[in-house]
């Protein structure tokens, strides 16, 4: 039987970002606190490369864009689980997030399947510099308050196994 990967021990992270496009080695410290889920897209963009006369259509891969959302329930205390980063990053001017990564408007995100402290580590970790683009918060009475941030990923997207 497959050995399947767990997601059970999955998170996120951000850091402050690096000053050229290419990420620091990620981390799965500075956890964004209460995540529940992430999910993260890659789109080569398509370029048309048939010429005048050809009878069908061709297309060649042009640059690679991605995009990721992370979705956590958001606690009492935002600033001790990270998420003070990302809510200072898309309300800049709201009182109470103390954010310290968001003078450059990006973070590294690092995305992670299973983060266990423990021996044997095996951690998959995507990562890459970042621009939050978007947040949805919902409120469902007698539910804890969910949020999720949207990112468009700002150069490299890297990948590391372990």
């Amino acid at each position: 039987m497959p050995n399947y990967r767990s997601g059970k021990h999955g998170g996120a992270s951000v850091m402050a970002p690096t000053a050229t496009t290419t990420p620091a080695t990620p981390t799965t410290l500075n956890k964004i606190g209460g995540a529940i889920d992430w999910e993260l897209s890659v789109t080569p963009n398509i370029i048309d490369a048939t010429a005048l006369g050809d009878e069908f259509q061709y297309n060649e891969f042009g640059t690679i864009g991605w995009s990721a959302r992370v979705s956590f329930f958001v606690a009492e205390e935002h600033a001790s689980t990270n998420q003070d980063e990302l809510l200072e990053l898309l309300f800049p001017k709201a009182d109470g997030y103390g954010g310290t990564v968001a003078a450059s408007a990006k973070v590294q995100l690092n995305l992670y399947d299973n983060a266990i402290r423990v021996a044997p580590i095996s951690t998959n970790v995507w990562y890459g510099n970042a621009r939050p683009s978007g947040a949805r918060i919902t409120i469902g009475v007698d539910q804890l308050v969910r949020a999720e941030v949207d990112f468009t990923g700002y150069g490299i997207l890297s990948f590391t196994a372990h």
